[in-house]
């Protein structure tokens, strides 16, 4: 048996999600799908999916940026370890 949940993005823009917990992404036809995964407990107890469709120039323009983030973020951690 398989649950279909769905989150509902109201109101105005920017949206507020959850830190995303693991994330992926496919080719579908000439565009990207972007997958994460985040958690929603008043919804499941389970990781709830998030797809995001793009136009494959916008998912190579994000994965340079996200990788810029990443380790910036990364250098920012070991910094402040304590």
């Amino acid at each position: 048996m398989t649950f279909e949940t769905s989150i509902t993005l109201a109101g105005r823009p920017p949206f507020g999600l959850q830190i995303a917990q693991t994330g992926s992404a496919r080719a579908v036809g000439d565009d990207v799908e972007m997958i994460l995964y985040v958690s929603a407990p008043e919804i499941s107890r389970e990781l709830v999916a998030i797809h995001i469709p793009m136009l494959h120039s916008t998912a190579l323009s994000l994965g340079d940026q996200l990788r810029k983030a990443a380790i910036e973020a990364e250098q920012h951690a070991l910094r402040h370890r304590s």
